[in-house]
């Protein structure tokens, strides 16, 4: 069907740079009957394909960008007298000229160009503090900062953009710089995401990021889902580790010995099962190895230790803290951390792991030996406990440093069904908080605390701990999980032999009843109640992911 008016003389004017032809033909383009966001989308974003193409060869000079961008300002300002409609933009974008720089051409023709093609600016105007600068984008929920530069003095204030962005949980945010000053350095020196070399360039690399995911990083949706925020879907991270050995029909040891074998079969199993995260954890003795306790490995299945290293109750002042860049695996789980970060580290979380205090003693010792020693002499059991909170907080830390967001603090042995809730409250929950407040100064994007078994009675401790995501197992009911926990993101809690037992259409069918558990509550991360079996039914896996996106 032919249109009853033409776009052609609204594009000629837009192009020629006459504001004033422009605005009577948009005007006249309304009165034939024409919308606004139909001439936005025929007319202006027409006109400025056309800039674009010229940008590209090099066909233009500043006074025609000038031009053109005042046309295009005006008759948008004909369109939308009161501003663009809320809804209607591709998302925010946050715009400066950093402190020390009062130079706004560049930065007005950018927004000029972001606006014309659909998204939402927010102008922090001219000489911006940093400070500033992040306070916004962090109000403003902006996917996108972009800076321009005429001068190069703020160079090191444009390095400083992500390090800032990150210290306030927004990592998330692509940073992209342009300008005189800056488009002649490489994203690697300016430590940005993007360089652009004109206005029409940063948008377009803008356009090709939102063109290429029509829905949030998986990042960008489990910070949302921590924060209780709004996000497209659902994060879904079941626990897969010695699972993506197995699906990349490689040897148990290999993957719980090599980080880049590890890191390796990770990136296989993110790649056949499209979920939120990836996992730089090898089993539960890394750090009990690298003390100095012998280990069993066993064909296809996870090492055990052989023999306890303690035997008297003062026999731990005589343990080092090991070193994680030289003792036991543990260099090789740092190893993997990096790779992980480094390829898939800028969508993905990477989700590392310590053990709890409890744990650890209870595998130096031997479960009932601690035990007895925390009822006989309690003062001797603490000491061996903050002996364990310093090798963890180390090792966290240097996973940390190596790449991974988060470390998970994994303490089997302080569930309820093995030490009473006062005992954890009184004695572990206080090793806890040094060990998460440790994670959250070296830079960690959140707290995971992962106790397996009934833990309802203590899961309203966790917050004074600073837990910000709380693992839930299967014997917890979710109604209970969430109220007992109503400010903290939940993780959990399909049960693990469902992986292996049940049908696809059984996980489909649990996985359901727990999203429409938490679909009005929100910090709702879907998952297994601990890992899954290392004979996980890939179906099972694949029946998990696709609940959410249904």
């Amino acid at each position: 069907m032919s249109e009853p008016f033409s776009m052609n003389p609204l594009i000629d004017a837009l192009l020629a740079g006459d504001h004033i032809g422009a605005v009577s033909e948009a005007k006249k383009l309304i009165e034939s009957g024409a919308g606004a966001e139909e001439i936005v989308t025929k007319g202006i974003e027409v006109a400025m394909e056309s800039m674009d193409e010229k940008c590209t060869i090099e066909e233009f000079n500043l006074l025609e960008i000038m031009l053109v961008g005042r046309a295009v300002s005006m008759v948008t300002k004909e369109l939308f007298p009161s501003g663009q409609p809320e809804g209607k933009g591709k998302g925010t974008v946050v715009v400066a000229a950093l402190e020390g720089d009062v130079h706004d051409l560049g930065k007005n023709i950018l927004k000029m160009v972001l606006s014309s093609r659909g998204y939402h600016v927010v102008d922090c105007g001219i000489d911006c503090p940093l400070e500033r600068l992040v306070q916004v984008v962090e109000k403003e929920s902006a996917a996108a900062v972009y800076v321009s530069g005429l001068i190069t003095s703020i160079v090191q204030q444009v390095k400083a953009i992500r390090d800032a962005l990150s210290a306030k949980g927004l990592s998330h945010v692509r940073v992209a710089a342009g300008g005189a000053a800056l488009k002649q350095a490489s994203p690697e020196a300016l430590n940005v995401d993007f360089v652009a070399q004109t206005a029409f360039d940063g948008v377009r690399y803008l356009d090709e990021i939102t063109a290429s995911r029509s829905k949030m990083l998986s990042i960008e949706r489990a910070v949302a889902a921590v924060g209780f925020q709004k996000h497209d879907r659902v994060p879904v991270i079941p626990q897969v580790l010695g699972h993506a050995a197995i699906l990349s029909k490689v040897p148990l040891r290999e993957y719980l010995t090599n980080g880049e074998i590890l890191a390796q079969c990770q990136i296989n199993a993110l790649e056949r099962y499209g979920y939120d995260a990836v996992f730089a954890i090898m089993d539960s003795f890394v750090e009990a190895e690298a003390i100095g306790s012998p280990l069993i490995y066993r064909e296809g299945l996870y090492p055990s230790i052989s023999r306890y290293i303690l035997t008297g109750n003062n026999d731990f002042t005589a343990l080092p803290v090991p070193d994680p860049l030289r003792d036991g695996r543990m260099p090789e789980l740092l190893r993997a951390a990096r790779i992980l970060r480094q390829e898939v580290g800028k969508d993905r979380l990477v989700v590392g792991c310590v053990l709890g205090p409890m744990t650890l003693a209870t595998q130096l010792m031997g479960m009932e030996k601690a035990l007895f020693l925390s009822v006989d002499d309690p003062g001797s059991f603490e000491k061996i406990l903050d002996y364990c909170t310093k090798v963890i907080t180390r090792f966290g830390v240097s996973q940390i440093e190596a790449g991974v967001h988060l470390p998970l603090i994994l303490d089997q042995a302080a569930s309820p069904e093995i030490v009473s809730p006062d005992f954890f409250r009184t004695t572990l929950l206080p090793r806890l908080t040094t060990a998460f407040s440790a994670f959250v100064k070296a830079g960690a994007a959140a707290n995971l605390l992962n106790i397996p078994g009934k833990t309802g009675s203590i899961l309203p401790f966790y917050p004074e701990a600073g837990v910000h995501i709380a693992v839930f197992d299967y014997p917890v009911k979710p109604e209970d999980a969430g109220k007992a926990l109503p400010g903290t993101c939940l993780f959990g809690n399909i049960k693990p032999f469902s992986f292996m037992e049940a049908s696809p259409e059984e996980m489909a069918a649990e996985a359901t009843a727990l999203l429409n558990t938490f679909k009005d509550r929100g910090g709702f991360i879907l998952s297994s109640g601990c890992e899954v079996p290392l004979e996980t039914k890939p179906e099972n896996l694949d029946a998990l992911v696709a609940s959410v996106r249904r």
